[in-house]
């Protein structure tokens, strides 16, 4: 059988008309449910002051049942890249993020995993970059996958962009429930043929 393609927008897509009309994110999940599309991604969910993560995950969660979508991702912006003392706070962090997207109910998260070294003068290797991030994501999707939620990283930030680092971080991590989501335009940005990548 035909499998029907499905939309849903991001709220990353409406991050600019939030902040300028001061709308909510249940606003915004009214504008998407009237959109007529049937699916929403979230962009990282701030947490209201008054309840906690969870809570506020499962009233988001019942705002898109009623409204009749379908919460087909969550995505959180944040960098790996770091001291192992770093890294504790970065995992304690990211499996907050995961119990979220448990609770919101998707069967998908996709995470940053860096921007690049910041050390001036410094020269770090891709190879070391790679040593130090893999681990961490390697326990991360660990977890997830204890959720039932699949984890990968888009290709996209200009340093883990292009095809054959995106590939040799897949290969690193070496765990079958990280993945990518893949861009083909997002490659035109680091001057590579999106079909060759």
């Amino acid at each position: 059988g035909v499998c029907p393609v499905k939309l849903a927008i991001s709220t990353y897509s409406l991050s600019r008309w939030q902040r300028e009309k001061k709308k909510s994110l249940l606003q915004t999940i009214d504008w998407i449910a009237d959109a007529d599309v049937q699916g929403i991604e979230f962009a990282g969910l701030e947490v209201d002051s008054k309840g906690g993560a969870i809570r506020h995950a499962r009233t988001v969660r019942k705002k898109c049942e009623k409204k009749g979508l379908e919460v087909a991702g969550y995505c959180v912006p944040i960098e790996l890249y770091g001291p192992s003392i770093y890294h504790r706070r970065i995992t304690a962090q990211l499996k907050e993020q995961i119990d979220i997207a448990a609770e919101l109910g998707v069967k998908s998260m996709r995470h940053d995993v860096t921007a690049g070294p910041k050390n001036r003068g410094k020269k770090i290797s891709f190879n070391n970059v790679l040593n130090n991030v893999a681990p961490l994501i390697r326990r991360i999707s660990e977890y997830a996958q204890g959720k039932g939620i699949v984890t990968s990283l888009e290709n996209h930030g200009f340093y883990m962009q292009k095809a054959t680092r995106v590939e040799k971080l897949i290969k690193k991590v070496n765990h079958s429930n990280f993945r990518v989501t893949l861009d083909t335009g997002n490659f035109l940005c680091v001057n590579e043929d999106p079909v060759e990548s």
